[in-house]
């Protein structure tokens, strides 16, 4: 897939060919996301809804999918244009970030090439983290009720959203969302800061509640998992277009985040945004040294950073080799906390290429995207030597430069020799690296590059309650689509049956316990959870640290990553064990 970083040096955001991303500001995450090369399901997204039809898409792939009449991706330094084409709507998504203000920009141009006015509900969406994005990743839940959110009735209406502080050392954060339009229809400020109301118990983005035609619950305050969403209607004569901009904009303190939201709310504002990022991107280029075409170059590598791609790395059996992970790393100062290109080098004769590398991470850098660069040398005995002083002099050059600008993206630059380091740190640094470079052999080189467009994988994962069974402290607990016999103390979904020997859930249709029904079975080095829907995951002596399968820790969509598939051979029908 083909990824692209929009930033001004402080606030970034990270967009793939098929809408999903991150927004990051300073060393924050302003939204959550996942390293998922399949599912690609992370982002802040737009939603469409034809009010008439009840129709569902989004602007770009994700996160609705389907098989849009033309879809047409262009991503650059300056901005991000996707275009999509469902019956006689078009629709162009523009993605930039503010040159001198910490914000993002996410413009929607509707055209209506039909003979109808079309009547549109255009909402956002975007989970919110304002905190530590490694934090999110290991304790999402834990991480997820330290932040509050507020809607501001101003004018259109601002959503707000900031991280209560556990310690005083943690950063002031705070973020703010709005949309601003041409005036079609704008309505009453409708928002939703639930991410449980908006998407619904077992349902996921595909099919969200909020997107079924309700109205969004105007909820805001303190709640378990957080979100920014706002809706606009827009209608659309025929002929006609109509443009409406959401901006998520990031600060330090109440005050000044809203501060920074009053010079965007003019008509003019996505404009002059989009013209100022573009000179940005030229003085970036400018200032760097690097031209229109060696920007590309390093953008290519964007994808393989980000995204694990077998492509750029090596093969299975030299991967099989590794073990121990990171603190195989340490032996040589290398944390293995931020993606690693390694670049093996046998003669200073192509030098030259090892500067192209580091005028990437220069680059990469700037889009606050912090990568360690690690050379090994495997010049033979001889000349090793030589090579490895003028390699240590463009490392220096490089890290002085890094310490000089002490509010970038943190990196390293590591120069090691090959004759010199164990197997165990070398192999460890091949199954690190995100990307290997190859300084001596171009056809190496272009061999490792994967070339032409990237096929777009999406999944849609719908997971419904069916009947499942298990045991708790002697109460056997079953989920059937009807009750057999009158249960006590039923509460609407289940109550007690056989004398209080039994709790019986009653689920029909799509309908799912209000809260993931959740039993744990293990013995003292090895267990598994499993809900009522499926989801669940196992683990090896410790359930945090060494999960053999992937646990979400969502209560709302309960993704099950464990699935056991049955297939019809002769109507070739799919469906679910669970």
């Amino acid at each position: 897939m083909r990824v692209q970083l929009l930033s001004n040096g402080s606030y970034t955001v990270m967009l793939t060919e098929a809408g999903s991303g991150f927004s990051r500001w300073r060393d924050l995450a302003i939204t959550r996301w996942r390293e998922d090369p399949t599912c690609d399901g992370w982002g802040s997204y737009l939603f469409l809804r034809d009010v008439d039809s009840g129709a569902v898409w989004s602007p770009g792939m994700q996160p609705c999918g389907g098989q849009p009449e033309e879809y047409a991706a262009s991503l650059s330094d300056a901005r991000a244009h996707i275009l999509r084409r469902e019956g006689t709507l078009a629709t162009t998504l523009e993605v930039a970030v503010a040159s001198s203000i910490d914000a993002e920009l996410r413009r929607l141009t509707i055209v209506n090439h039909g003979a109808a006015v079309r009547t549109l509900e255009v909402t956002s969406y975007a989970e919110l983290v304002l905190g530590s994005p490694s934090s999110d990743a290991s304790h999402p839940a834990f991480s997820k009720i330290f932040v509050q959110t507020e809607a501001v009735a101003d004018g259109d209406g601002i959503l707000l959203g900031r991280r209560r502080k556990r310690t005083g050392k943690d950063p002031d954060v705070w973020a703010a969302h709005f949309v601003a339009g041409d005036g079609h229809d704008a309505g009453a400020f409708n928002f939703e800061t639930d991410r449980a109301r908006f998407i619904g118990r077992g349902r996921t983005l595909r099919n969200a509640l909020a997107m079924q035609g309700a109205s969004l619950s105007n909820t805001s305050g303190t709640v378990l998992d957080p979100i920014f969403s706002i809706r606009r209607r827009v209608s659309v004569a025929p002929g006609a277009r109509a443009c409406v901009a959401f901006w998520t904009v990031a600060a330090d303190s109440r005050a000044g985040v809203l501060a920074h939201c009053e010079p965007l709310r003019s008509l003019d504002a996505p404009e002059r945004t989009l013209e100022a990022a573009a000179r940005h991107a030229l003085n970036e280029h400018a200032r760097l040294g690097i031209g229109g075409e060696q920007a590309e170059a390093f953008q290519r590598l964007f994808s393989p950073l980000l995204y694990a791609d077998p492509a750029w790395r090596p093969s299975p059996v030299v991967l099989e080799r590794a073990s121990g992970g990171a603190p195989v790393l340490w032996a040589a100062g290398i944390s293995g906390d931020r993606p690693i290109v390694l670049v093996r080098i046998g003669r200073d004769g192509v030098i030259e290429r090892v500067k192209d590398v580091l005028k990437a991470q220069e680059y990469w850098r700037s889009k606050r995207l912090g990568v360690d660069v690690v050379i090994l040398n495997t010049a033979a005995k001889r000349t090793a030597g030589r090579l490895r002083s003028k390699l240590q002099a463009l490392l220096q050059t490089q890290t002085r430069e890094f310490e000089a600008d002490s509010d970038g993206a943190k990196a390293g630059v590591f120069a090691l020799c090959d004759s010199k380091i164990s197997d165990a740190l070398r192999d460890g640094l091949l199954a690190a690296a995100r990307v290997v470079l190859y300084a001596d052999d171009d056809e190496r080189n272009a061999a490792a590059s994967p070339g032409g467009e990237s096929r777009q994988a999406t999944a849609a994962l719908n997971p419904v309650a069916t009947t499942s069974s298990r045991s708790t402290h002697g109460t056997t607990t079953r989920a059937a689509t009807a009750a057999a016999e009158p249960l006590e103390f039923y509460n609407g979904i289940g109550g007690f049956t056989q004398g209080g020997h039994e709790y019986a859930i009653t689920l029909d249709n799509d309908r799912s316990t209000p809260m993931p029904w959740i039993n744990v079975i293990s013995n003292p080095s090895f267990g598994f959870i499993v809900s009522a829907e499926g989801g669940g995951y196992t683990w090896s002596v410790n359930s945090q640290q060494n999960p053999l399968t992937p646990w979400p820790n969502d209560p709302v969509s309960d993704t099950p990553h464990e699935v056991i598939y049955l297939r019809d051979e002769e109507s070739g029908e799919t469906w679910s064990a669970t």
